[in-house]
């Protein structure tokens, strides 16, 4: 339970950094990435998910 809320947690936090770059800082066309807030929260997601595979994490 513990280890699946913190993948939760994670996850979750990744996609609305992914978003909020989107919001901030993305570009309306031509960019592979950050022409989509969807490309952008997927994005954010599979880095937190990169990052939370580290066992100390």
């Amino acid at each position: 339970m513990k280890n699946g809320l913190k993948w939760t947690l994670a996850l979750s936090l990744g996609g609305a950094a992914g978003y909020a770059y989107w919001y901030f800082f993305g570009c309306t066309s031509g960019c592979a990435i950050t022409s989509s807030p969807l490309n952008t929260t997927m994005y954010g997601m599979a880095m937190a998910a990169l990052l939370k595979w580290d066992p100390k994490f």
